[in-house]
């Protein structure tokens, strides 16, 4: 495969919190003792051989960034890939977050200025993913049907009823190798993830995509052309000019916070999705980070120094302090240095709310 890869390693990690702050976000979390979650995004995109790698990240987080592009350059995986050609580390600094349009876009640029004919995968950096076979198969097959024109995501079959995930539905047709979409479906209620559960036409929407940069340079003048009219002002522009930095810096200040769920794929007709066969989570929440780690026969996640008496199903991470926990069930308890977060798994959903109090309230130091 003749590929260039797009990583987004912009997102605040709201529902993450009090660990993933403005100073550790998300992306830069180890979550699990094997490196950031960047880091494992990076280490996952080697095995796809790419030529080129653009991390899309806030300026505040760049020289973080690096630091993960140097320990992934000490691997086996990087020196394997760079005996078949040259691999090229980029970093895209957005001046503030504007949600996946425009940092989509503006990668989608770099790489079409340098007229390449390689096919794009973008990812997002908080995913987990296990049978890395299966991923390689999976981007391999949505590789050829982007070299037909198709914008492609990757669908998910669900495991369980989940309302923290998007959903796709295809086309009624079973059996294929990829589908067309017929709809996307914002996170539903209980009651509606319920049904698509049980309704093979149904994938968890993994955000993941792979495209030609020309065709979704195409969509975004069709469906979001005033986005389309400001980012046009990259083409041209070498990414490591200074003058790129102070043309997205100008680009940012006027153009609306858009995702490309919404701004593009819900309006196109021309989606693919290939449904993945490889253990996948968006570690969005405590709750689905729970979900991936190892648990005791109890059920339980803990870490640190705790004390735990007859409690089931719940996810304790100490900081400094012991804690103590009985008879709990289904809970999260999460401290830190400066704060304390407990809450019940089925509204992990909601520690996003508790940080925009927190923003209202102006408590930048907890931010």
């Amino acid at each position: 495969m003749q590929i260039d890869a797009i990583i987004l390693a912009g997102g605040a990690g709201k529902r993450l919190w009090p660990q993933s702050r403005k100073s550790t976000p998300k992306h830069l979390l180890n979550t699990n003792g094997s490196g950031t979650l960047l880091y494992m995004t990076i280490m996952r995109t080697l095995l796809l051989c790419p030529q080129r790698i653009l991390i899309i990240t806030n300026k505040d987080y760049v020289k973080e960034v690096n630091a993960e592009i140097e320990k992934v350059k000490d691997s086996e995986e990087y020196l394997d890939c760079i005996e078949k050609h040259d691999l090229v580390f980029t970093v895209i600094k957005e001046p503030q977050s504007r949600n996946t349009a425009p940092a989509i876009a503006a990668g989608a640029h770099v790489l079409n200025n340098e007229r390449s004919n390689n096919i794009a995968v973008m990812f997002p950096s908080d995913h987990i993913i296990t049978n890395h076979q299966f991923f390689i198969q999976s981007i391999k097959s949505a590789y050829s049907i982007a070299k037909k024109g198709y914008i492609v995501t990757l669908g998910i079959a669900p495991n369980k009823p989940a309302t923290g995930y998007g959903y796709i539905e295809t086309e009624n047709l079973k059996g294929k190798k990829w589908y067309t979409v017929k709809s996307f479906k914002e996170k539903p209620n209980l009651k509606a993830a319920e049904r698509y559960f049980k309704d093979e036409n149904y994938y968890f929407n993994s955000g993941m995509l792979v495209f030609k940069p020309a065709d979704i340079l195409n969509e975004l003048h069709s469906h979001m052309p005033k986005l389309y009219n400001e980012m046009i002002k990259l083409a041209g522009v070498n990414v490591n000019d200074p003058l790129f930095d102070k043309t997205i810096k100008s680009i940012y200040s006027k153009i609306e916070g858009e995702s490309i769920d919404y701004g593009v794929l819900e309006k196109s007709k021309n989606v693919a999705v290939v449904p993945a066969g490889f253990n996948w989570s968006d570690l969005g929440t405590w709750a689905s980070m729970y979900d991936v780690l190892e648990k005791d026969d109890a059920g339980n996640v803990i870490s640190g120094e705790v004390i735990n008496l007859n409690s089931k199903n719940t996810f304790v991470r100490a900081g400094k302090k012991m804690i103590s926990i009985i008879g709990a069930k289904d809970l999260i308890v999460i401290d830190t240095d400066d704060a304390l977060l407990i809450c019940d798994k089925n509204s992990a959903e909601d520690v996003k709310a508790v940080v925009n109090l927190l923003e209202e309230k102006g408590l930048k130091s907890l931010l």
